[in-house]
């Protein structure tokens, strides 16, 4: 197992090197200057030079690229075009609020998506198994930023259970963790339905209930165990969707995470906030997708790669 995970770790360093060529090119694409935008709107050719020059701007592209990479490795992540402030501070105050907010949204997802698919799936053809897939086919066709307003309008104006807008206690994270969960939940409840339909169906399910078995050990204890493995690859896939879609929740709750710290940055051309913030986001999607392969290993020891 631990040659399994170091093998895997050592997997991150070419990951890292393309993932951090893929962002840097894609920046290059994007139309605008950030030079121009620093500027300002009065400012001269000579000045727009000037501040393109003090930015490192106008040196070729790979050597832009090779500079990035050396602040990378040496931990000096640079400054922001836009606010001159240190790209390691603005990120670390902005992603606690992003890495929590995905982090309730995949365990509400977990937690009652698995709950909805068993319910599903044990009581196949009820009623319950219609309102469980009925319910899942509705969280996947509701678009996120939607159903938040609904939420907010419901629950925070009318009602006034929970907070609008912003953080500050537990209680501003429960609207929008929901919010983000619905997709993942609904996508969860389904696949865990039709794993544990398919494996209540094999021989060895079969055998256990004619030994006598209680239906709650055949489920939780032979079936589940075996179904679950599908819905954990799914469940890394999801963390990246969720640290994706916090984007789009953010601006609706307006939290200031690092979601919202993207958008802003792209549409002031503050390259150095950009690249960081992405290669932030897609490590810990890689690290999300360890952590699966390890699970994997962990319930069926037969998985080696």
């Amino acid at each position: 197992m631990s040659q399994f995970v170091i093998r895997r770790v050592l997997s991150f360093i070419p990951l890292l090197l393309g993932m951090s060529v893929v962002v840097f090119l894609i920046l290059q694409l994007l139309p605008g200057d950030p030079a121009t935008i620093i500027a300002g709107q009065f400012a001269t050719q000579e000045d727009v030079a000037r501040v393109r020059e003090s930015l490192g701007l106008n040196r070729p592209i790979h050597v832009q690229y090779l500079s990035f990479l050396r602040r990378l490795v040496t931990l000096d992540l640079g400054t922001s075009f836009a606010t001159r402030r240190p790209v390691t501070e603005m990120i670390a105050l902005r992603f606690p609020a992003t890495i929590t907010l995905a982090l309730l949204a995949m365990l509400i997802a977990l937690v009652f998506g698995t709950l909805a698919g068993m319910v599903a799936a044990s009581a196949r053809n009820s009623a319950w198994d219609v309102l469980a897939m009925l319910g899942s086919l509705a969280g996947i066709s509701l678009p996120g930023f939607w159903l938040g307003l609904l939420l907010i309008y419901y629950f925070a104006v009318r009602l006034g259970w929970f907070p609008t807008s912003g953080l500050g206690s537990a209680r501003h994270y429960v609207l929008p963790a929901v919010s983000l969960s619905v997709f993942s939940m609904a996508f969860i409840a389904r696949m865990t339905r039709a794993n544990l339909v398919e494996t209540l169906s094999l021989d060895y399910i079969r055998s256990a209930r004619a030994k006598g078995l209680p239906r709650a050990q055949v489920v939780f204890k032979h079936g589940l165990r075996n179904a679950f493995l599908p819905v954990i690859t799914i469940a890394g896939l999801s963390f990246g969707y969720l640290l994706g879609g916090s984007v789009v929740i953010e601006s609706v709750f307006n939290i200031n995470g690092l979601g919202r710290l993207v958008v802003d940055s792209i549409l002031a051309r503050d390259y150095p906030v950009i690249q960081v913030s992405i290669l932030v986001l897609a490590i810990n999607v890689a690290l999300a997708n360890l952590i699966v392969d390890i699970c994997y290993a962990v319930l069926d020891p037969r998985l080696r790669y």
